[in-house]
């Protein structure tokens, strides 16, 4: 297979965590070929930092027929205008969650992805790492017994990319990090298959309280929920339960499954690895030893796993599908909170193939 070439749009900091994957994890896979930025300056730094060829604006990288496929890592409230722009140029599209705001914008991505023949992926791809993988290969086989009830939750204290959620009106912390604990249930047990959800906002007015940032002490003004709650149902006898909130004091994640034998502690759905327990009925909890590979920063991985399943024609796990039953699920939740009703989910989507334990190289193949 040919070295996979890459392009990046937006060189924000969460892209370092990107280059450094692609750079590290597949120097003989994949090639970063440019970075772009409405802001030069950090298209060169990336450029220069990690060994692409290349800094330029977003229409010249566009332009440029020897990429493959384009990473876009702009802010959300962008995601939208760029994929389309990405999809129009003909190439590939991986996007930073979540794939748009809204159902339409996101299924209008699809639609032009599949009327050109082209893939969509779309972060995140934590769920392919070492942890999460490890937690399904238990629960498939058998270790906590029938699963029954998922236990999900996310804090924050208002600050990073969930206070300027907030302050865009999009959603909060619940499109921002609710992405990962949904896609991580639905990883585990397939399509949600409705769902209740309650939104409040205790904190309409807050100020900005991270010291690293330069908007430190500015007000903030809440235009969407601070706190969400959901309930969602997988199949016939899985409930979850998802609370997210900027109303804590600090960085909280945390993920259960109680099934009818034992209880499994997941590792945080925002990271590849981290440590898995498992409580079997009448035994102590035990730290169980991860039983795939991607343990580090391997944001990116979802990429190139998409570009070896569009070689071999078969379907990507971080799929554009996958992306948008998770964005339904979100919205629907929220939709659920402001009517009191139940939401039977419209969309749905096939669980992520397994990786195969073991093989470094098993989710690429």
């Amino acid at each position: 297979m040919k070295m996979i070439r890459i392009g990046v749009i937006g060189c924000g900091a969460i892209s370092d965590q990107y280059l450094e994957c692609f750079r590290d994890f597949f120097p003989g896979v994949a090639q970063i070929a440019a970075c772009a930025d409405l802001n030069l300056d950090a298209a060169r730094e990336k450029a220069e930092t990690f060994g692409a060829p290349k800094a330029c604006s977003p229409e010249e990288l566009l332009a440029d027929a020897s990429i493959d496929v384009v990473l876009n890592l702009t802010n959300p409230w962008a995601h939208t205008e760029v994929n389309k722009a990405i999809l129009n140029a003909g190439k590939h599209l991986y996007a930073e969650k979540p794939l748009a705001l809204d159902r339409e914008a996101a299924r209008e991505v699809l639609d032009l992805a599949a009327a050109k023949g082209l893939r969509v992926g779309c972060a995140p791809d934590t769920f392919i790492g070492a942890g999460l993988q490890t937690c399904i290969k238990l629960i498939d086989d058998g270790m906590i017994g029938r699963p029954t009830a998922v236990q999900g939750t996310i804090t924050f204290a208002g600050a990073g990319m969930a206070a300027r959620y907030q302050s865009k009106g999009i959603g909060g912390v619940l499109l921002d990090m609710g992405p990962y604990f949904v896609t991580a249930m639905v990883a585990m047990f397939g399509p949600a298959k409705r769902v209740a959800g309650f939104a409040v906002n205790p904190t309409p007015n807050r100020t900005i309280p991270d010291m690293r940032k330069s908007d430190f002490g500015e007000p903030l003004a809440a235009e969407c929920p601070t706190t969400v709650a959901g309930t969602l149902q997988f199949g016939e006898s899985v409930l979850a339960h998802l609370t997210a909130t900027v109303n804590g004091h600090k960085y909280g994640p945390a993920l259960q499954v109680i099934g009818t034998d034992g209880v499994l502690t997941c590792n945080d759905p925002n990271m590849f690895g981290g440590a898995v327990i498992l409580e079997r009925v009448g035994n102590e909890p035990m730290q169980m030893p991860l039983t795939h590979q991607y343990t580090n920063r391997n944001r990116g991985v979802g990429l190139v796993e998409m570009m070896f399943a569009h070689k071999a024609g078969r379907p990507h796990r971080a799929s554009g599908e996958l992306a948008y039953h998770v964005l339904d699920i979100m919205l629907s939740l929220t939709e659920s909170s402001a009517d009191g009703s139940y939401r039977t989910m419209a969309s749905a989507c096939e669980r992520p193939a397994v990786v195969q334990p073991g093989n470094w190289h098993a989710p690429l193949a």
